[in-house]
């Protein structure tokens, strides 16, 4: 280091000096001040300011001594196991860096260490392991979520692809539909001819279950005839295939068909609550003669409970060679085994009045009755009845009358009262003056000769 020169030395003493009594004067100046300030105070102010100065550095003397002596006498009643704890917490309680390090920690930081260990002590997992390690299941866990993130991305990524591979297929399919629905239909009697063929036919020998079903369907149209069945069935196919008889259709074929599709539409309802202890049913009969055959019918009532409505289906047709109670009871208990039903479940039968339906001895109903120890009740047919008592009542009033079809010359009342009424009735449908053959005159006639009336004009 160069040696400072005489002169630099005595410059900086005289600045030296002169600073110093530019102090001194300074200092001479307040207090100068002060006094004066002093001398104008009163005795009051005096003795605050005298408190401030002069007792204060005696009161912080004190405050120092009575702390010590405090921490002092709670050092002497700590009791002897908890002098160790208290020793360690006056060596760890320190700041262990910055410019505090080594002084005990300031009473905020205590104060927070405190309320930190009074909520985090007293309470289960709270503490800071449990607290690390619920932190890494945590950190596993959103691991595991992401992971499971990007594979259902890239799922959906793959079937985003798929999807637009199957919309493209589609378009192409709908564009080839559409091309193929504008080119011209190419399209000649030997085609229409084979594709009618094939609906009508499974196979060389078999029919199709749509023909089968359009068969019975036509069958079954208000009274239509199996013979009328087949002719309307092969003028249809003949329009169609523009041929005289396409198919070989026999009676007995369309019989079979009935039988078998009345069979499994009767067995489908029957097996839904055939077992209900509360299941019945009732039946009706009939017969029917078409030319030297008896045709004998039986349809069978019930509560279909799956569509909640009744039920009302044929059951079998059945050729008969005499219509007696024997017979038909007979017909009745085999059609019963055939189709598994229980005769204790059917509760009542409809069929008309004929002797042998609804004999009490002999007629088919009381015979079924005795053959299954059943009580089966019988509703006869209300036409029928009417009819019967007509006719009773007819013998009754009248006496029996031929049974002639149409106007009878025999003198009777009934026949009379048949004229009147013909006569009556007839205006409209026969000509005027000539009403069923009969001059007008001779019409008075008998008005005037029968019920004494002069019947003016026709």
């Amino acid at each position: 280091m160069p040696k400072i020169s005489k002169r630099k030395q005595q410059s900086r003493e005289a600045s030296q000096v002169s600073a110093n009594k530019r102090k001194a004067v300074l200092r001479v100046k307040n207090i100068n001040e002060i006094n004066q300030c002093l001398t104008q105070m009163n005795d009051d102010e005096l003795q605050l300011i005298y408190q401030g100065i002069v007792k204060q550095p005696n009161s912080q003397e004190k405050n120092k001594t009575t702390h010590r002596q405090k921490l002092l006498s709670m050092v002497e009643k700590l009791p002897d196991n908890q002098l160790k704890s208290a020793i360690h917490l006056l060596d760890t309680m320190r700041y262990s860096k910055g410019q505090n390090k080594g002084n005990l920690l300031s009473p905020f930081l205590q104060d927070k260490a405190l309320s930190i260990i009074n909520s985090s002590f007293y309470k289960a997992g709270q503490d800071s392991n449990s607290l690390i390690q619920s932190n890494k299941a945590l950190q596993k866990q959103v691991t595991q979520l992401e992971h499971l993130n990007a594979k259902k991305n890239y799922k959906i990524k793959q079937l985003t692809g798929t999807l637009s591979q199957y919309k493209y297929k589609q378009c192409q399919h709908i564009s080839r539909v559409r091309a193929a629905a504008c080119k011209p239909l190419i399209v000649n009697s030997q085609n229409l001819k084979a594709t009618i063929q094939a609906t009508l036919m499974k196979n060389k020998y078999q029919y199709s279950t749509g023909f089968i079903n359009l068969a019975t369907q036509i069958s079954q149209i208000n009274q239509m005839s199996f013979r009328s069945t087949i002719q309307v069935t092969n003028s249809i196919l003949g329009f169609l295939t523009e041929e005289s008889l396409p198919l070989s259709i026999s009676r007995q074929s369309i019989i079979r068909w009935n039988k078998e599709i009345s069979e499994i539409h009767v067995n489908k309802i029957f097996n839904q609550d055939i077992f209900s202890e509360y299941f019945t049913f009732g039946i009706m009969l009939d017969e029917s003669t078409r030319g030297q055959q008896k045709i004998f019918m039986l349809c069978v009532i019930s509560w279909d409970s799956k569509s909640n409505k009744p039920s009302f289906q044929v059951l079998e047709m059945k050729d008969l060679v005499a219509c007696t109670g024997k017979s038909i009871a007979q017909t009745l208990q085999d059609t019963f085994n055939h189709f598994k039903l229980n005769p204790q479940q059917c509760f009542v039968c409809v069929t008309d009045n004929t002797n042998y339906m609804s004999g009490k001895t002999g007629g088919a109903i009381s015979l079924f009755n005795k053959l299954n120890n059943t009580n089966m009740f019988r509703i006869p047919c209300g036409l029928h009845v009417a009819h019967i008592i007509m006719n009773n009542f007819e013998e009754a009033a009248f006496g029996k009358l031929p049974s002639v079809s149409g106007f009878s010359q025999k003198e009777h009342p009934a026949n009379l009262l048949y004229l009147a009424w013909e006569l009556h009735d007839g205006y409209s449908k026969s000509d005027k003056d000539k009403p069923m053959g009969i001059r007008s005159d001779y019409i008075c006639q008998l008005y005037k000769e029968r019920f004494n009336y002069q019947l003016k004009n026709y």
